[in-house]
């Protein structure tokens, strides 16, 4: 291996030694060989300027900016260095003291494209338009605020930015505590959401004091308000008025339809004379999930819905109504527009009251008809006369407005199952006069555990269907409609009793088919039944009444007038039949009743179960 002679040893070698070592980096003309020296065989500053042929640049001697702003040359500035950054950017001079010359060239500046655009681009350079994004066809023009949305795997076009929910507390500042005033906040995002083309108003869960009116006048676009539960969140009214205004003011057949008011309480603890929770009308296809309680003061009312422009049709979702003047009341504003109607029809909507006010109102003139209606509930009575109703119809469409029409249930599902307490009830259907009906109604009414009767006085009442606990209300039979009686009864009297269950309204000159079976039994050695028919006149009447035993048909005779049909003589626990079957037309309309009596007075029989009367009309008249 070449090394360095060592001093004080290689006697009389020193100068081989040394050859054998410079040979190894360098040539025989004193040059060093190719790839001797690299970074490893340097060191720190080893190699300066001097060293190199690159011009060395000191601290200060570095400059840019644009040609003209370049200083003169000078010898000054001998060995500066200049970075032009407008044309050629980046190119590099140096001054010698008397001039500047290039020593590096820089990037060229961009030229403008000329020609027709192609790719996502459409049209010519320089000013080409968007045709496409990654191959997707874009049409339109956009507006502020605008966003691309795909309409397709394949197109796409401009239109609004989604709206969110506006949030009440977290967008405008509502105290959810209860503490303090909300109305403003709650007001100022109303008008929000009706400036920005309707939406949400979002109500979390909480309770929020309400002092006064918060108006929502949608004018043409759909608001929704929005809570998260009518048992969570809870508006607390202490004004006076509605505590929430909702409708639409707008062209009817311009607007766009919609809105609710879902998963909030209104509660009116508080509240003073003649105020309401909700006040919502003239708005299509309205949704509701409500409750509202303690609106108490004088002619408050819970949920109002009023007509003041057009009409609130296709009303749908539920109610629940505690402990107010009157609960739920429907409405035609006396003042309202020339246009203004009492139609809330298509009305599909589930009522609970708990209370002691009335139930249901329909008034000035309303009608929900082509819908369904649930009313259910338990009403709180009196030590003391009331004049409450759980439904009640009154009234018509004042003069001068878009109808002239009377408060009506027509062509509807009604049912209601109610019961009441104390000594004095409200009245099941309270009719405010005899221009108001029910008509052409089916379903259950079920009043239990003492609501009073009805002022039901020669009403129009056709409704077909089963009614318990009120017996002034009489279910009409039409066609195909049976009525039968759910329990025994006994006759006992020489006087004839009404048959429960075995009745129907019959219209007048109308042709009924009438069909009767009537099982009974004897509770005595002796004794003779007799069946009658109560009602209005008949101007023709055909029937056969038959009597049946075990052993077959033991009595058979025609009838062709209204009168009483004598049955055999009954043994002891015999099992006996009576049919009637025949045609009947009357001429009135009324209650065609049957009835039974004891021919031979200290006798009785037992009517059993499965009794029924059946009245089927021929064809209208």
């Amino acid at each position: 291996m070449a090394r360095q002679p060592i001093v004080g040893s290689d006697a009389g070698q020193w100068g081989t030694i040394l050859n054998t070592y410079l040979s190894v980096s360098h040539a025989a003309d004193g040059t060093l060989n190719s790839g001797v020296v690299g970074s490893s065989q340097l060191q720190s500053s080893a190699v300066g300027a001097s060293q190199t042929n690159l011009p060395s640049v000191a601290s200060g001697m570095l400059l840019s900016g644009t040609l003209a702003s370049r200083p003169a040359a000078a010898s000054s500035n001998t060995g500066f260095i200049y970075i032009a950054t407008d044309t050629n950017s980046g190119t590099l001079y140096q001054s010698n003291g008397s001039a500047w010359t290039q020593i590096a060239a820089g990037v060229s500046q961009s030229q403008t494209p000329t020609g027709t655009a192609s790719g996502d681009l459409s049209g010519s350079y320089p000013g080409p338009t968007v045709a496409k994004v990654n191959g997707i066809s874009v049409s339109g023009t956009p507006s502020q605020g605008q966003v691309l949305t795909a309409s397709s795997s394949l197109a796409a076009t401009w239109e609004n930015a989604p709206v969110d929910w506006l949030n009440v507390v977290t967008g405008y500042g509502a105290d959810s505590t209860g503490t303090t005033d909300a109305t403003t906040a709650i007001q100022n995002c109303v008008n929000a959401c009706i400036a920005q083309g309707g939406g949400v108003i979002y109500i979390p869960r909480g309770t929020y004091k309400i002092t006064s009116t918060i108006t929502c006048d949608q004018n043409g676009v759909p608001v929704y308000f929005i809570g998260d539960g009518t048992m969570v969140t809870t508006l607390k009214f202490s004004g006076t008025g509605d505590c929430i205004r909702h409708y639409d003011s707008s062209y009817y057949y311009s607007r766009l339809h919609g809105g609710c008011f879902k998963g909030i309480a209104i509660d009116g603890t508080g509240a003073g004379a003649g105020s309401s929770g909700l006040r919502m009308g003239d708005i299509f296809y309205y949704e509701l999930d409500l409750r509202v309680l303690n609106f108490t003061a004088s002619n408050c009312i819970g949920a109002w819905f009023q007509n003041s422009y057009y009409w609130t049709e296709q009303l749908h979702g539920r109610v629940r109504a505690e402990w107010c003047t009157q609960h739920v009341v429907f409405d035609v504003n006396a003042s309202g527009a020339a246009t203004t109607t009492g139609s809330f029809m298509r009305l599909d909507a589930d009522f609970s009251i708990e209370g002691s006010g009335d139930g249901v109102v329909f008034q000035n003139g309303t009608y929900p008809n082509h819908g369904r209606l649930n009313i259910i509930g338990n009403f709180q009575g009196n030590s003391i006369p009331v004049t409450t109703a759980i439904l009640r119809l009154t009234g018509s469409v004042p003069a001068g407005l878009g109808e002239t029409n009377h408060a009506n249930i027509s062509d509807c599902r009604l049912d209601m199952g109610c019961e009441a307490n104390n000594t004095y009830t409200p009245q099941s259907i309270v009719f405010g006069n005899s221009s108001n009906y029910i008509h052409n109604v089916t379903g259950t009414l079920s009043f239990y555990n003492g609501v009073s009767a009805s002022n039901n006085a020669g009403n129009l009442f056709r409704f077909v269907g089963t009614i318990t606990g009120d017996s002034s209300l009489t279910p009409w039979v039409p066609l195909g409609q049976t009525n039968i009686a759910d329990a025994t009864q006994t006759i006992s009297s020489t006087t004839a009793a009404n048959i429960t269950g075995l009745k129907g309204n019959v219209a007048a000159w109308t042709p009924y088919k009438i069909s009767a079976f009537i099982p009974y039994q004897s509770t005595v050695t002796a004794g003779t039944p007799v069946f009658n028919f109560t009602g209005p006149s008949t101007v023709y009447i055909r029937i056969a009444v038959k009597f049946y035993s075990a052993s077959g048909c033991v009595k058979y005779t025609h009838y062709v007038a209204l009168g009483t049909y004598p049955g055999p003589t009954l043994t002891n626990s015999s099992d006996l039949l009576c049919e009637i079957e025949g045609t009947i037309m009357f001429g009135a309309a009324g209650t065609l009743q049957l009835q039974a009596a004891e021919g031979t007075s200290g006798d009785s029989f037992n009517l059993s179960n499965g009794a029924y009367l059946e009245l089927n009309p021929l064809f209208s008249a």
